[in-house]
């Protein structure tokens, strides 16, 4: 996605089951390689908790804290998950590439100050 407009918009979707106490939070973020990030929380938006499809929206910006341009090119993806009883899982891109999921998104452009 091109930054240089500004913020862009991305839809993020997932499907997560627990078959014993359901899934009681998703999340998704990205990071860019000079510590940029975006992050999401996700609504559980089809079927039920025990298997579902999880969706949300990631706002990548233009611009650091800092108000310098961000680093493009690959950033990662991580996905957060929690089930019923509170049990949590953090997928980091190297456990999503194991189970052969998308693990990085592409950023092109940069934002100015």
């Amino acid at each position: 996605m091109d930054v240089r407009p500004g913020f862009v918009d991305v839809p993020v979707s997932l499907t997560a089951t627990d078959a014993q106490s359901g899934v009681r939070y998703a999340g998704a973020e990205v990071k860019g390689s000079d510590g940029a990030d975006a992050y999401a929380g996700l609504t559980l938006t089809q079927d039920t908790a025990v298997a579902g499809t999880w969706t949300g929206t990631l706002r990548i910006r233009p611009c650091s804290d800092d108000a310098e341009p961000i680093v493009t090119g690959k950033w990662t993806v991580e996905v957060d998950l929690s089930d019923g009883v509170y049990n949590y899982s953090d997928y980091d891109s190297d456990a999503l590439t194991a189970k052969k999921l998308s693990a990085s998104i592409t950023v092109t452009g940069s934002g100015t100050p």
